[in-house]
């Protein structure tokens, strides 16, 4: 089974090659202990090596994905005074390797296997990742156990815990051999929010910006 991260790494290897835009994509991106490290096949990684010295040249005009612009939405703009690079993936745009999270969309929620994927981050700054996965027709429950039943099984060594964090009862999934940090995630209704942080701090500090 492809890692959880594959619905969005190959589109962040695509928006790292965009020209003629600040909003590029950042060189990692993690869900929870599974790093978003984007790869040639599109998978989720669970390694960290930093930015990409491979893949498309930077001269192709490729365009960032924003499949899913209303979650896009829902995410912060910045984060300490810094803008956010913003992108979005659905079941098509992220055809290359979603098969995780599109399985996971078909078992819990309305049939169709449809979903949205959004992210932000500041690719000046690879030390945070948020997210926020939609998938119409999930329970809250379902959602928050098949997203860390996904991560834990993507990286090795990973934990769930619930605690307490920045006023909200979330799941904190630990990642003891990732670089970017453990993932902390809630859900609303059917759309889960998460963050990927460096520090508890951070995730605190993160957590406070989301919905």
């Amino acid at each position: 089974m492809k890692s959880l991260v594959a619905a969005i790494l190959i589109v962040l290897t695509i928006g790292a090659c965009t020209t003629g835009t600040s909003t590029s994509a950042p060189s990692q991106t993690n869900v929870g202990s599974s790093s978003f490290e984007p790869d040639s096949s599109g998978s989720f990684g669970s390694s960290s090596p930093g930015p990409s010295t491979s893949g498309p040249s930077p001269s192709l005009n490729l365009a960032i994905p924003h499949a899913d612009p209303a979650l896009e939405a829902r995410l912060p703009d910045e984060f300490e005074g810094k803008p956010l690079t913003k992108l979005s993936v659905d079941p098509i745009s992220a055809a290359a390797g979603g098969e995780s999270i599109g399985g996971l969309a078909k078992t819990i929620g309305d049939g169709s296997g449809n979903y949205g994927l959004a992210y932000a981050s500041n690719p000046t700054d690879p030390t945070f990742n948020l997210i926020a996965l939609r998938i119409p027709g999930a329970a809250s429950t379902a959602l928050a156990e098949g997203f860390a039943a996904l991560l834990i099984q993507d990286t090795r060594g990973a934990e769930a815990e619930q605690v307490s964090l920045a006023g909200r009862s979330v799941t904190h999934i630990t990642a003891p051999n990732t670089s970017l940090g453990d993932t902390w995630f809630y859900v609303k209704s059917d759309t889960l929010f998460g963050v990927q942080a460096s520090s508890q701090d951070r995730a605190a500090a993160l957590l406070a910006l989301l919905p």
